[in-house]
């Protein structure tokens, strides 16, 4: 017994020699909406030990801006490493980092749970710069061939991506919508497509509407997803539109039946437009803006309790004409409007590098302080829509055109 007892009290000083030697700490216990403050984790090791420290996008609810190189500091026969992280949230309220995983030599420790407050930015409206109305400009009356091209370029619209994570957050405020999230990008980019299911699973898909259909993205997610332990689980979906969402719908549904899957349910959400790479399109007016969001609120908490009861039934508010716009329309937006080429920066730009991390494909590199595009887009424009300076454009096409960034 006194064995036992001796080893128990070694292992436990054991332990808490090793918690000792992590420490974690951040520079400021309160920032504003969007300011970075910075995390600072420390072990102190021997020369041969592996120290691993966190990785990833998110620390809890926080944003990782950047993560730092390691710095090395020696003391005596030991050495101290130092891992940094830059984070920020664009949400007010209170926040936990949690308590985050560091291995050295294989062996797993946390660190301290810290706590960091994000107040709001209190902008005066009162100086806000105002112009002139513009005097109306005489046009050239156009031929009926003409006028055809202009109509299919003016219905070019697409619907807010950050809609999609105002849906999620309201859905997972249920407390039966619990199952594990997975973000379609990272998937692709890990090719992590198979899932095993439960007997009792719910199976969803968020996402934006695309010119009236469903983003390629998620089309080529659900091409290569398997399901392991499928059993007509229920299965729907949720799109978030700027007015209608066509025959999204029907499009999806052949997209899962050609994997053996039925879709059991399917809901529509207008959010704030977004769209602003056509002439003539802009985001909505901040009354438009918040009205759609307050709207969107009981239409969420309706679809909410219609998942946990498990109902079939499809409520996608079509508008008019779909087929043209989806079966027509949506093929040439694919094909001629999903170009990176005109992205730049102007010489507003910090090199926060906020369109890099934002980009939900990873087609933006940073180089020289300024990024630089790809040719992997998807048109979503989370680059332009999450800058702080408005310093990212697309040719002459969003000239003074505005922004957009769920307040939620």
């Amino acid at each position: 017994m006194k064995k036992k007892l001796y080893l128990y009290i070694a292992l436990l000083f054991g332990f808490l020699g090793f918690a000792q030697q992590i420490s974690s700490s951040i520079d400021s216990t309160q920032i504003k909406i969007g300011s970075q403050f910075n995390l600072t984790i420390k072990a102190k090791v021997n020369a041969k030990d592996k120290v691993v420290f966190p990785d990833g996008k998110f620390f809890g609810a926080l944003e990782i801006l950047e993560s730092y190189p390691i710095d090395t500091v020696k003391n005596d026969n030991q050495y101290e490493l130092i891992k940094k992280y830059g984070l920020t949230q664009f949400d007010s309220g209170r926040y936990v980092i949690p308590k985050l995983l560091v291995k050295i030599n294989q062996k797993e420790f946390r660190t301290d749970s810290l706590s960091i407050l994000v107040n709001d930015v209190k902008v005066d409206t009162t100086k806000q710069q105002m112009y002139d109305i513009k005097d109306i400009i005489a046009t050239e009356e156009k031929p009926m061939s003409e006028w055809w091209k202009l109509l299919i370029l003016l219905v070019l619209i697409i619907a807010s991506g950050f809609a999609s994570y105002f849906i999620i957050k309201r859905l997972q405020k249920d407390k039966e919508q619990k199952e594990e999230l997975v973000f379609i990008p990272d998937a692709l980019k890990d090719r992590t497509f198979e899932f095993c299911l439960r007997e009792d699973e719910k199976i969803g898909f968020v996402f934006p509407v695309y010119s009236w259909a469903p983003p390629e993205i998620v089309l080529n997610f659900i091409r290569q997803l398997s399901l392991k332990g499928y059993k007509r689980q229920y299965l729907f979906f949720v799109c978030s539109c700027g007015d209608d969402t066509g025959l999204t719908q029907q499009v999806l549904e052949k997209a899962l039946s050609h994997k053996g899957w039925k879709c059991h349910a399917g809901f529509s959400v207008t959010m704030p437009n977004n769209y602003v790479l056509l002439p003539g399109f802009d985001v909505d007016k901040k009354e438009l803006e918040e009205k759609k969001l307050a709207d969107a609120i009981p239409t969420l908490n309706q679809i909410n309790a219609s998942i946990s009861r498990r109902e079939e039934l499809f409520l996608c508010h079509e508008g008019s004409i779909p087929f043209i716009k989806t079966r027509i329309i949506n093929p040439l937006f694919n094909r001629f409007q999903m170009s990176p080429g005109n992205f730049y920066t102007t010489d507003a730009c910090i090199g926060c590098k906020r369109c890099e991390k934002s980009c939900p494909v990873g087609n933006i590199m940073m180089m020289g302080r300024k990024p630089v595009w790809g040719m992997d887009c998807t048109s979503c424009l989370a680059c332009y829509h999450v800058c702080p300076q408005h310093a990212v454009q697309y040719g002459k096409r969003t000239k003074d055109k505005g922004q957009y960034f769920n307040p939620n």
